[in-house]
């Protein structure tokens, strides 16, 4: 699991191991050039002769770059670095002959040097900046923003970013509209909420950060030791290992987990469809099918029509009566079990969350209705610009952990914690693939609670970890939905040459039982580790 932790308590751990040893910015700097060293030989296929293109800024993030160029062209890369009037009061200038350095370079310098790199490194801010970039960063990003779409279609250089692309901070606000999407960004000690959360104030949803890669500092264990607490996780393969449930010789299908579907209708009778299919193949024990879809004993004759004791229930899939979604989820309720909500019951049982484990499966519409629901107001333009905000905000008006969809998918638990899962395929976005992730969660979810049940007895404890369950199983399932997605895509995470090609809601259910096994075996990477 990937975890990120706030400024402050990095800031602490920081000034901790500064006063231990003063060596900070110089772990700092080796860490960045062993990172830059791995993603130049990439590139390029090898280290020597290759050229990079630093750009320092004055702080500190610009002192960690030049002594990173500094180790570089001890590599034999050939350095050049642009800084500007001041460099930070600590910076060495490096030595002779390793570095050929340009101060307040004029832009049509600074293009012919940024044609001529392989690699660029943006070093000029990191998470201290607070406002617009001044004078004369702002020119050097746009012009290498001009450089990269001259040479749109030929692959420009890549860019590499020192902790945090210039311009945004590291709760991940964007503060200026210059800011130079990153190819590569290496992540100094830890993650930042930044490196994981969707964008704060971007004009559009995009990925600023590209393949983000942890350069060990050293401070992870200065965090642990002050007791510092995730602001952010993202699970990964090894998480995702430890909710999906291997049947035992002794299991049957009632132990294995019941999932009651309460989805599909004869308006809309493929999302029925797509939900059963996800449900099963991600490994429940048994599917009681609730819903209207009149086609389900042909389409999956090993679904139960009818059923009662379930586990877990999915409900609202392709269901618009909003009084048959409330009996419904009433009906889970009563039985004390935890619920995914998905769809038009969102807004529809929003005043009655709060009794059983509930996860809300929301994209951005969704999330309006749901506001409204509970009598707040909310607009699409404020939920794209801090998406983080606005599910945290749902996830504590409704008491029921909130999964909001999107570019990087963020799930928000009551109690505070926040997930975030990317690196989805584009193509993921296409009609149903919803459907399936609702399947997909219902399936995990009805696993997991038949597993505390049967090994606790519903004690106390399991139903403290019950109430656990929803926003992980969610952050799981959003794994397993993407990296099926990616599978049936043949997208390789950040691979710039790796364009995929489309799928459709099936073509995910259709490689769910691969990824399962790839997942279990150890024999795929996960897209986040």
């Amino acid at each position: 699991m990937h975890e990120a932790f706030a400024e402050r308590d990095v800031c602490r751990a920081v000034g901790i191991l500064r006063r231990q040893d003063g060596q900070t910015c110089a772990n700092a700097a080796y860490a960045a050039a062993q990172a830059l060293l791995r993603i130049i030989r990439r590139v390029r296929g090898k280290v020597s002769g290759s050229s990079v293109l630093v750009l320092a800024g004055p702080g500190e993030n610009g002192r960690i770059s030049l002594s990173a160029g500094t180790f570089l062209a001890r590599r034999g890369v050939r350095v050049k670095a642009v800084t500007g009037e001041n460099t930070h009061p600590c910076a060495a200038p490096p030595p002779e002959g390793y570095i050929s350095r340009f101060r307040l370079p004029d832009s049509d310098v600074l293009r012919k040097l940024a044609e001529e790199a392989d690699v660029w490194v943006d070093g000029i801010f990191g998470s201290g900046i607070l406002g617009e970039i001044r004078e004369p960063y702002r020119t050097w990003l746009k012009t290498l923003r001009d450089v990269r779409s001259a040479r749109a279609g030929h692959y420009p250089p890549p860019a590499v970013a020192v902790d945090l692309p210039s311009g945004i901070s590291a709760d991940g606000t964007v503060h200026s509209g210059y800011v130079l999407p990153a190819s590569y960004t290496v992540a100094l000690g830890c993650f930042r909420p930044a490196h994981l959360l969707p964008a704060v104030n971007a004009a559009e949803e995009k990925d600023f950060f590209g393949e983000v890669i942890l350069a060990d500092t050293g401070i992870m264990h200065t965090l642990r030791a002050i007791h510092a607490e995730p602001a952010v996780r993202r699970v990964g393969r090894g998480d995702v290992r430890g909710v999906l449930t291997v049947p035992t010789p002794s299991d049957n299908k009632y132990s294995r987990g019941v999932l009651g579907l309460c989805t599909g209708s004869k308006r809309y009778p493929g999302a029925g469809y797509l939900s059963a299919g996800a449900a099963l193949k991600t490994g429940v024990g048994m599917l009681c099918y609730l819903g209207g879809s009149p086609q389900m004993p042909l389409k999956y004759p090993e679904a139960v029509m009818g059923g009662k004791n379930c586990d877990a229930y999915v409900i609202g899939c392709g269901i618009t009566d909003r009084e048959y979604l409330r009996r419904a989820y009433r009906k889970a309720v009563r039985a004390g079990v935890p619920a995914v909500l998905d769809a038009e019951a969102i807004p529809a049982c929003a005043g009655l969350t709060g009794n059983v484990p509930t996860l809300l499966t929301a994209h951005q519409g969704e999330l309006v209705k749901l506001y409204a629901a509970c009598g707040q107001w909310i607009t699409l333009s404020q939920i794209r610009r801090n998406p983080q905000r606005a599910a945290a905000e749902a996830a504590r008006m409704t008491g029921a952990a909130v999964l909001l969809k999107g570019f990087v998918t963020v799930i928000a638990a009551p109690g505070g914690e926040l997930y975030a899962q990317a690196d989805a395929p584009t193509w993921l976005a296409a009609a149903g693939t919803g459907d399936v992730l609702a399947g997909i969660a219902g399936s995990l979810l009805a696993c997991a609670a038949a597993r505390a049940k049967r090994e606790t007895g519903m004690c106390s404890r399991a139903k403290a970890e019950a109430d656990s369950l929803p926003a992980k199983i969610a952050a799981c399932a959003v794994f397993l939905h993407s990296s099926a997605a990616s599978r049936a895509a043949r997208v390789k995470t950040h691979s710039p040459s790796s364009f995929g090609n489309p799928i459709s809601a099936g073509d995910i259910i259709g490689e769910l039982p691969e990824t399962v096994y790839r997942i279990l075996s150890s024999k795929e990477a996960a897209f986040s580790e």
